[in-house]
């Protein structure tokens, strides 16, 4: 479809007044080829910006996710249009299209559009062809700006139908099936006649902005979206099984996360390395053991950065202090505590980082990242040994979400769990005696416990070999650039708490003695986002 001249000329968006730009169209057209024994979806896209106000011309930079592990997709033909209102128009130099990795599962196509304008309109094209069919890339027809058409067409051939499942959509979606004869075979009844070719069509309309909230960690988790599972495939057709189940069985067959013989010798010796120099007191007590095997593992690893669901780095190599991702790190971390008698199980998670868990859409590709899971005595133990300085159940923040997916080593077993990892969370408690000086200044003492991630962070400080007067400014006092400390003193307890003790001067906290004691001192401790 054209640009329209009502949509140059428009000035403003009547759903939204406010708005400084919108998206007037988008639209995805899948098809389906065989090529080389295989089955590849092609999906075509458009995107059409106009622009309202001069701070709308944000909408020029256009970046575009897509999955590259196991080489599921890949984007060609890129095409970018700046239409201006006097009729003119200024292409996208491809040249100009950088692609830049996010890690080992996703890449980003990042342009900007071209000579941008309050008052033009914006539009983008590109084609995913994807590799993995079981599920289509989810389509959002929610965005930071209001949405005032979105289309999603699939054109199916005989083989093959998808179910569509809603998530957050806001508004009501309209559905149609459009059927069309392509046969040249007589309409007569003792011929047998193809089935016509059929296109289904989801269109939703005036879809308003999805606004950022403080509660937020990641604004795609509240975009409304149209996920699409396959649920029909052969010929004839028949219906498949899409179950957590299957999704189960699939994973335990497909990765090596029960395979205990991946890098066994190095294994089996690295056990008997930690065993040897472990108290009976320690050996005879799980809690104790689990403790030991993952401080162990934590220690000796260096995590490259990447999360994932698949281990793809030697036993050696993570052992041997190598760059490695956490599946891997975590694949050690889990066969150390097996031979050590502890069970033990894989505990995969979508991150804060990723778009959410949608329990009614069974595929592992939701999951981007991998835990360790354990059960001693009636507590949860949740466990990342690629989090450095970490400890059980204490993870990485954008871990720390409502749900889990435990694989079960046997059959189609799995469980999923409420991710509650009690030592992941910012605990601080002070103790303080001062005094306002005649001079305004105000001084005295404090001391502070600290646990879960403010403690690490004095841990990592103190790796690093950061100066204990240092640590104290950042840890207790980082809105006071003038702060005098000395005296410092921090103890590391064996409950993984840590005290921090230390004398401090605040010059000029008031003027004189009695604008000092026209406040109240007080410590205030906050956080800029959820744990």
């Amino acid at each position: 479809m054209p640009v329209s001249d009502s949509l140059l000329r428009m000035s403003t968006y009547k759903a939204d007044t406010s708005a400084t730009h919108f998206i007037s169209r988008k639209k995805a057209d899948v098809y389906f080829e065989q090529a080389g024994g295989s089955i590849i979806a092609q999906i075509d896209y458009l995107v059409r910006y106009k622009v309202l106000k001069e701070k709308g011309k944000q909408a020029a930079l256009v970046e575009i996710p897509y999955f590259t592990g196991q080489d599921v997709e890949d984007i060609t033909h890129i095409e970018g249009t700046t239409y201006h209102q006097d009729g003119t128009q200024v292409p996208l130099d491809t040249a100009s299209i950088k692609n830049v990795s996010l890690g080992a599962q996703y890449n980003l196509k990042s342009f900007t559009l071209p000579d941008v304008r309050r008052g033009d309109v914006l539009e983008y094209r590109y084609t995913i062809r994807r590799r993995f069919l079981q599920q289509l890339p989810d389509f959002y027809v929610a965005e930071r700006v209001p949405v005032e058409y979105a289309e999603f067409n699939v054109h199916y051939p005989d083989y093959l139908r998808y179910t569509m499942l809603p998530h957050r959509v806001p508004v009501s979606i309209e559905i149609q099936k459009l059927e069309t004869d392509t046969s040249s075979v007589p309409r007569v009844f003792t011929y047998e006649r193809p089935e016509p070719v059929v296109v289904n069509r989801w269109i939703v309309e005036d879809v308003p902005a999805v606004q950022k909230q403080p509660f937020m960690n990641n604004i795609n988790q509240y975009r409304g979206k149209l996920s699409f599972l396959l649920n029909e495939f052969g010929k004839p057709r028949q219906q498949l099984e899409n179950s957590w189940q299957l999704v189960a069985a699939k994973m335990r067959r497909q990765t090596q996360w029960f395979d205990s013989t991946g890098g066994s010798s190095r294994l089996d010796r690295a056990w008997r390395q930690l065993q040897s120099g472990l108290p009976d007191s320690v050996l005879s007590n799980k809690k104790y053991l689990q403790n030991a095997v993952f401080d162990f593992v934590n220690s000796q690893m260096t995590h490259n950065g990447s999360d994932g669901t698949l281990p793809r780095d030697s036993v050696p190599a993570v052992l041997g202090g190598e760059p490695s991702g956490q599946p891997s790190i975590n694949y050690v971390l889990l066969q150390l505590l097996r031979r050590a008698g502890i069970e033990a199980y894989p505990l995969f998670l979508a991150s804060r980082e990723s778009d959410g868990l949608n329990r009614d859409l069974p595929s592992r590709y939701q999951f981007s990242s991998t835990l360790i899971y354990s059960e001693i005595d009636g507590t949860r133990y949740f466990m990342d040994a690629a989090y450095e300085l970490s400890y059980p159940n204490l993870i990485w923040p954008k871990h720390n979400v409502e749900q889990g997916f435990v694989l079960m080593p046997r059959g189609r077993a799995y469980r999923w769990v409420d991710v509650e990892p009690e030592q992941s969370r910012f605990v601080l408690n002070t103790g303080m005696e001062a005094d306002i000086r005649r001079n305004g200044n105000l001084e005295g003492s404090l001391e502070a416990t600290q646990k879960g991630y403010p403690a690490r962070k004095i841990r990592k400080w103190q790796v690093e070999k950061k100066p204990a007067s240092e640590i104290a400014k950042d840890a207790l006092f980082p809105g006071y650039a003038d702060i005098e400390v000395n005296n410092v003193t921090i103890r590391d307890r064996k409950n993984r708490e840590v005290t921090l003790q230390a004398d401090f001067s605040v010059p000029g906290y008031g003027s004189s003695f009695q604008s000092g004691i026209s406040f109240r001192p007080m410590i205030i401790g906050g956080q800029f986002e959820n744990p």
